[in-house]
């Protein structure tokens, strides 16, 4: 009897703060226990992470309780305990959240049982829909679209990834505004390219037309949906120079008053560009502006270092270069030079 009463209280005691998931006919079961616990919420990606939208019922002494209907899929969560963030800690499956936490996982098997209610209509979404979505990272393994259209699941929609790194999905949508996310190896990142952002979460918005392609609320056409989709990347640096001197007396009868002077300062801004105009068409190019050549203070002279544009389809691959090294010979002596 004495070995029974101190197993339940061992169990009890590691109990007393753990919460855990099982998927039932109804639904899916979230449970919380924490016997200090006043008010527990649960967020997640099924609600858009609003942190006082759910509340769990508190079924008996210090355990909390709901119950989710959500489609098969994985389902990232949290604990909103008293105000306070926290992973499911019975819950073993769990990923970064971004912010130096984690988030656990909920699965819900495809054989779900009947009586689930579906967030979103699969049949809103093809393969080759009117609405257009690209995201540039050539490191990336998987790119996932996400946002309220998906319910906000990690693995909403799979983008497929292109020769020259982009990854591109298009799908069909209602019309109407929506929110999105990308989710890039586990990470969740917002759209780079669209200017326009919204919420705590800091979640891209995008506006789908009444003919299905999508734009910036802001009114500008987003660049995916047009013939041209150009995307430039910059990087570069910035050097400058001050030089002092002093004004001394110098042959020929000129008569300095030996203070100090500062020569006009001497700045150099080397550009590196890359620009992705289409698919298949893809540009480069390096230049400075600087004002060492310059004979007044605001004068800035513009220098083309190297430029160069390919195309190439499945025909054919044409490639043009200005200043710029096509082919070196292994010359480790440096005798020859590039050619």
């Amino acid at each position: 009897m004495r070995n029974i009463i101190i197993i339940i209280l061992i169990m009890f005691i590691v109990g007393s703060s753990f919460g855990s998931y099982t998927v039932s006919d109804s639904g899916v079961v979230f449970t919380y226990t924490d016997q200090s616990a006043d008010n527990v919420f649960i967020a997640g990606s099924f609600n858009n992470w609003k942190s006082d939208d759910i509340r769990m019922e508190q079924i008996a002494d210090g355990i909390f309780q709901i119950v989710i209907p959500l489609d098969p899929g994985e389902y990232q969560y949290k604990f909103v305990v008293d105000g306070n963030w926290k992973a499911d800690p019975d819950n073993p499956d769990k990923v970064d959240d971004g912010y130096g936490g984690t988030n656990s996982i909920a699965t819900v098997p495809v054989s779900k049982p009947e009586g689930k209610i579906q967030s979103y209509s699969e049949e809103a979404i093809s393969e080759e829909g009117k609405a257009v979505f690209t995201y540039y990272n050539p490191d990336a393994d998987k790119v996932y679209l996400t946002g309220d259209f998906t319910d906000w699941n990690p693995r909403g929609i799979p983008m497929e990834k292109q020769s020259n790194g982009n990854w591109i999905v298009r799908i069909n949508l209602p019309a109407g505004e929506y929110e999105y996310k990308f989710v890039v190896d586990g990470n969740w990142t917002a759209d780079p390219m669209n200017p326009t952002i919204r919420g705590d979460f800091g979640n891209s918005v995008i506006r789908i037309n009444d003919d299905g392609t999508a734009e910036y609320p802001g009114g500008t056409q987003i660049l995916s949906n047009s013939t041209a989709s150009a995307r430039v990347l910059f990087g570069g640096m910035i050097t400058t120079h001050f030089l002092t001197f002093i004004d001394r007396d110098l042959p020929g009868g000129y008569y300095g008053d030996n203070r100090w002077k500062l020569y006009r300062p001497l700045a150099k801004m080397d550009i590196n560009m890359n620009i992705h105009i289409t698919e298949g068409v893809s540009g480069f190019g390096s230049f400075n502006v600087n004002t060492f050549d310059a004979e007044q203070i605001y004068e800035a002279h513009l220098h083309i270092d190297s430029v160069g544009v390919t195309m190439s389809s499945s025909h054919f691959q044409i490639q043009a270069f200005y200043n710029r090294q096509i082919f070196s010979l292994d010359d480790y002596l440096h005798l020859m030079g590039p050619y």
